[in-house]
């Protein structure tokens, strides 16, 4: 049967509904543990985790666990005031939820992956990194050292352990790594008033500083939404330039090119398995280079 995809190239909504439902449940496990993990909680902290629950109710919709949150949240927020008392009664259902949660449907390894995107999302709520924080950071990434060697956990684990190493956090070293969580998940929420639906930025640290990109004989793979437009619209940009278009990351494609927007149907919230397969390749020597869609368009000359 013929996998049915919509004009930017998503397998129709539904395709994946449990896996992604799953997903989302996975990382919102990551976010009240990133949130909880000063073991505080402040009101920016509290609308942030309103605003990711709005964004995903289609998905996540009818979880009893969500349910709870939903309705502690709605509750917290229905006077415009949040008290001590409160936050601590939340910390305290967010800390219990994420105690008492079955195991991942998922691969244990893919459930880490889920799981490290949902900390970055708690962590940077407050638009803040504290020394607890980043502690606790770190005890979970060694916990899950096994997968050191796979992006995005390998980029992560490498920046705390390097802040780490002097047993003191300066704040250049704080604002870095806040910077890099933010980047992982695509967008801050106080810039864009959204917690998801945006792809990552993280790989730009492994890609050349300048990027000159030529279309002529050039082959290009597109992944995610593009706010360009169709994904037909934007292969059609790429021939007419001389470039061709392939569906796979390979060692023969020399472009990846990150739309704006994430997929509902990547694996992580905010990338997917091309883009780890690119960053794979070019750490065992080859060539090819991720490129975001801003960067892409500058290259059409419109």
């Amino acid at each position: 049967m013929t996998q049915q995809k919509d004009l930017h190239g998503q397998p129709v909504a539904g395709f994946r509904s449990t896996a992604n439902r799953e997903k989302m449940l996975n990382t919102l496990m990551g976010i009240c543990q990133g949130i909880t993990a000063d073991h505080t909680l402040n009101d920016r902290e509290v609308s942030y985790l309103s605003v990711w629950l709005n964004e995903a109710d289609a998905i996540v919709y009818g979880d009893p666990d969500v349910f709870d949150i939903v309705c502690q949240v709605k509750d917290i927020l229905a006077d415009g005031y949040v008290s001590r008392d409160e936050l601590e009664d939340l910390r305290d259902m967010l800390d219990d939820i994420v105690r008492q949660r079955p195991m991942s449907r998922f691969s244990d390894d893919d459930a880490v992956l889920h799981r490290l995107g949902g900390m970055a999302h708690g962590l940077v709520a407050d638009d803040a990194l504290n020394d607890t924080e980043i502690r606790v950071l770190h005890s979970w990434l060694e916990q899950n050292a096994h997968m050191q060697s796979t992006w995005p956990f390998s980029r992560i684990i490498e920046r705390v352990r390097a802040v780490l190493q002097d047993n003191h956090v300066s704040e250049s070293e704080r604002a870095d790594l806040l910077t890099v969580l933010k980047d992982l998940n695509g967008s801050a929420f106080d810039e864009q008033g959204t917690v998801g639906g945006m792809s990552t930025r993280l790989y730009s640290a492994d890609m050349p500083q300048e990027i000159d990109l030529v279309f002529p004989r050039r082959s290009f793979v597109l992944t995610g939404k593009f706010a360009y437009g169709p994904r037909e619209r934007c292969s059609q940009e790429i021939i007419i330039r001389g470039g061709s278009v392939a569906g796979a990351v390979s060692k023969k494609v020399d472009y990846l090119v990150v739309g704006a927007l994430s997929s509902r149907d990547w694996i992580n919230e905010s990338y997917g398995n091309k883009i780890r397969r690119a960053i794979e390749l070019r750490e065992q020597g080859h060539s090819i280079v991720v490129v975001n869609e801003e960067m892409w368009a500058c290259g059409l000359g419109h």
